[in-house]
């Protein structure tokens, strides 16, 4: 009888621990929001620079800031050697134009791709450049545009972000705002870093993801910034739920000033954007 009462109080133990274990992960988090209040665009990609989209260049970085952009979308992948770079695909056809023919639809090599010249004498950006000018402009965000829905490879890439951020200037980890996919990859990224915004882009949620349960989940959690597209299904309803709960609406990619006016008057905050500043 002994025992059996032991077994018992130990598996009362093991289950609240478990309990408590998932609570501490599924918390909800405290966050900071405050960058919204002055932010109608984001810089989509870095940002337009002479009539070239998607660059994610050193020179559209430094551009699109002096004409007053403060937040910045950038697209963060690894090369085969799993060094980060700010580059957004080798096999996308919108980036076809600004690289060289034997570039495209390859896996390039960290070696090849900083010493690769973009369309119009631009030079790439790997991830330690980006943090650099973050360290020199403390006024910066930026948000990251990372593409994976693959558990293993958003371990890879966040804990490679932190450990790389960390070397050269840890106190732009807070102005950096991760953009999840899926519910689970918040779990997966906040063991790296206790971020300070999160945003959760709606482009490549799962199949079947309901969008009652794109608003509990934001609700129960703290996220504040929902990214998606007019075409992705941004009902009426949709946008008024996410209003009501002081869930913030970006929409992307607009380039039309005159487009975005009948967006806000529905409640949307703001807009990733080319070249809207």
């Amino acid at each position: 009888m002994r025992k059996l009462f032991v077994r018992i109080v130990a598996s009362l133990m093991i289950s609240s621990m478990l309990i408590c274990c998932s609570s501490c992960l599924s918390k909800k988090g405290d966050y900071d929001y405050s960058w919204v209040e002055e932010t109608k665009y984001i810089a989509h990609a870095c940002g337009e620079i002479n009539g070239l989209v998607y660059t994610n260049s050193r020179e559209a970085l430094e551009q699109n800031y002096e004409k007053g952009y403060r937040v910045f979308e950038v697209d963060i992948m690894q090369t085969p050697e799993r060094k980060l770079i700010c580059w957004h695909g080798w096999h996308d056809p919108v980036v076809f134009d600004l690289i060289p023919e034997e570039y495209q639809n390859t896996d390039v090599s960290y070696d090849d791709f900083m010493a690769m010249e973009i369309t119009g004498g631009l030079h790439t950006m790997d991830f330690d450049q980006l943090v650099e000018f973050m360290a020199d402009h403390p006024d910066m965000y930026v948000v990251t545009d990372t593409k994976s829905i693959y558990d293993d490879l958003n371990q890879q890439l966040f804990s490679e972000i932190v450990e790389e951020a960390e070397k050269i200037a840890p106190e732009v980890l807070d102005r950096i705002i991760p953009q999840i996919y899926y519910e689970g990859m918040l779990d997966i990224i906040n063991e790296y870093y206790p971020w300070k915004s999160i945003i959760y882009t709606l482009y490549l949620v799962p199949e079947g993801t309901t969008f009652d349960s794109i608003v509990k989940f934001a609700r129960k959690r703290g996220v504040r910034v929902i990214t998606t597209t007019p075409e992705g299904g941004l009902t009426d309803s949709f946008l008024d739920d996410l209003n009501r709960y002081d869930i913030y609406v970006y929409l992307h990619t607009f380039n039309d000033e005159a487009e975005t006016k009948q967006w806000i008057d529905k409640g949307v905050e703001g807009f990733y954007t080319d070249c809207l500043i």
